[in-house]
């Protein structure tokens, strides 16, 4: 993150936090700038466990795809892993689909990765 953060004066990236009673309880982030040209990386897309359900989520990442479908983005990507059921349906409900699946580790333990992409929407409305 601490490469992200010194670019983010690029145009391409942007980060956006929630703050509740003086505390961050959400983030996301748009890195425009390590997947190559034109593709946008939803990243550290975090909402504090007693802030889920709240609409909080869904505002968060409305304000990344909004900044990606500006910037002119042919598709964003993100990775997570299968059994994160909630985090799911925000993606798939926000124009997502499942492109690949592989198994992994994270924090020390086996996971499936998922790799989902939502393209640019169409001119004139939503892909």
């Amino acid at each position: 993150m601490g490469e992200f953060a010194d670019r983010l004066d690029h145009p391409p990236n942007g980060f956006w936090a929630a703050r509740r009673g003086g505390r961050v309880v959400g983030t996301v982030a748009i890195d425009g700038e390590d997947l190559g040209e034109g593709i946008a990386h939803l990243r550290w897309f975090i909402v504090e466990e007693g802030e889920r359900g709240s609409g909080l989520g869904r505002r968060l990442l409305g304000e990344a795809l909004r900044f990606c479908d500006a910037g002119g983005f042919a598709a964003t990507r993100l990775w997570t892993f299968r059994g994160l059921d909630a985090a799911r349906r925000l993606y798939e409900g926000a124009g997502f689909r499942l492109v690949e699946e592989r198994p992994g580790r994270q924090w020390g333990e086996e996971v499936m990765e998922q790799l989902f992409e939502r393209p640019a929407p169409a001119p004139g409305g939503r892909s």
